[in-house]
């Protein structure tokens, strides 16, 4: 109760006086500031004096501006309780002209900056229009805020620095743009890919390094703000490569906005798939290394229905036997692959589950043959080139192991 008693008079106070003729960011500071004086007059004084001080301290205070006689305000009560101060330019006011510059920036990022600031200038000039130049030197830092409030959801991250010129009739002002910390300085690409060689990324990779520069040293809110838009330039760079037409190839990327950002692009073929592996394991006696080689060929059927058939072989690191598998699958949805293969030697059916592993993600497979016996895994792709499973072979008389595999 105490806090609200400190409080009432201030609140009425503060609708005793209402500033007139200037633009809402200008009348803020015009009216805390006729307040204060205000305030500092004895009420002792009588009415007519006391206004007469705050036109004169006004006059004073406001360059460019004078103060109009203060009328009373029609609120229902005594015209003593309430007064509106006009404030009118002293002279002409020249027109306002606005100028951006946000410097100079590469593609995409000039363009969302330029679609980013559409309509801004404008909209500044409409909040200038009649403002005398001599006003900015007691309303700056109005200006600055408003101007921040304007910038602020356009351009995260960025400040404005202002500079005013006359240019005969009219003053020109510049607004330099400029990123403040924190800055992206850096950004890490990685490529995966279910169907590409991880032998052909370092290249990729290269590609996707330069192609991705034009994001350093925008701020990491803005990088934050336009992260779809990166993410779909940063799977566009590989539309126009040979490599994409021939192998028919669908990106699909996800960023981290960071000053250290990351960019996982995930390229995959619809018309081809090869694989190579290298294979370690630990934890049983019944298996040591392994290298593998997969080779596919996908068509499409039926829209959103890729199928594959393919060829495998397996080569076992110690005694180096082969094993052939022979295969057709196909992808109901997403990553899942349902299946069938024969097995040489011997001629076996095998059925065959598989999710294809995502970077940093777990993944799952399993092959069931028509003998009862089965294999499987369950596993974390840990980079681009290192998997880790947990492996489970029926026909072992260790089942269970840790597979580490290298993907070549």
């Amino acid at each position: 109760m105490a806090l609200l008693l400190v409080g009432l008079p201030r609140l009425c106070f503060a609708q005793a006086l209402r500033v007139e003729g200037v633009p809402p960011w200008l009348a803020v500071p015009a009216q805390k500031s006729l307040e204060a004086v205000w305030r500092e007059i004895p009420s002792s004084q009588e009415r007519e004096v006391r206004l007469r001080l705050l036109e004169v301290v006004a006059s004073r205070l406001f360059q460019g501006y004078r103060l109009e006689r203060p009328q009373p305000q029609e609120t229902g009560r005594s015209a003593s309780e309430g007064w509106t101060l006009t404030l009118r330019a002293v002279a002409p006011c020249p027109r306002w002209v606005v100028e951006l510059r946000p410097g100079d920036w590469s593609e995409p990022v000039a363009s969302w900056i330029l679609a980013d600031l559409s309509g801004l200038a404008e909209q500044v000039e409409r909040g200038l229009e009649g403002v005398p130049p001599e006003a900015f030197s007691w309303g700056d830092q109005a200006f600055f805020g408003w101007v921040s409030g304007l910038l602020s959801p356009l351009l995260p991250g960025w400040r404005a620095s202002p500079e005013v010129r006359r240019e005969g009739d009219r003053v020109k002002l510049i607004l330099h743009l400029r990123p403040e910390p924190p800055l992206v300085l850096a950004l890490t690409p990685r490529i995966s890919s279910s169907s590409l060689p991880t032998l052909l990324h370092s290249e990729l990779k290269e590609d996707l390094i330069r192609g991705l520069s034009p994001f350093v040293g925008v701020p990491v809110p803005y990088f934050r703000k336009h992260r779809e838009e990166a993410e779909s330039w940063a799977g566009s760079l590989f539309e126009d490569s040979n490599l994409a037409r021939r192998a028919r190839i669908t990106t699909e990327a996800h960023a981290v906005p960071a000053q250290i950002a990351t960019v996982d692009v995930r390229l995959e073929s619809r018309r081809y798939t090869v694989w190579a592996w290298a294979a370690a394991y630990s934890g049983t006696e019944d298996r040591s290394t392994e290298v593998g080689l997969h080779v596919g060929r996908r068509v499409q059927l039926f829209p959103r229905w890729d199928m594959e058939g393919y060829g495998e072989w397996v080569v076992e690191g110690v005694r180096g036997d082969l094993e052939s598998r022979w295969g057709l699958r196909w992808s109901p949805w997403g990553d899942v692959w349902l299946g069938g293969e024969r097995v040489y030697p011997g001629g076996a059916w095998w059925g065959r589950f598989q999710v294809d592993p995502r970077l940093h993600k777990p993944y799952v497979w399993a092959r069931f043959s028509e003998d009862g016996e089965t294999q499987g895994a369950l596993g974390w792709r840990l980079t681009e080139y290192l998997s880790l499973e947990l492996h489970y072979d029926s026909r072992d008389g260790d089942p269970w192991s840790l597979r580490t595999i290298g993907n070549l």
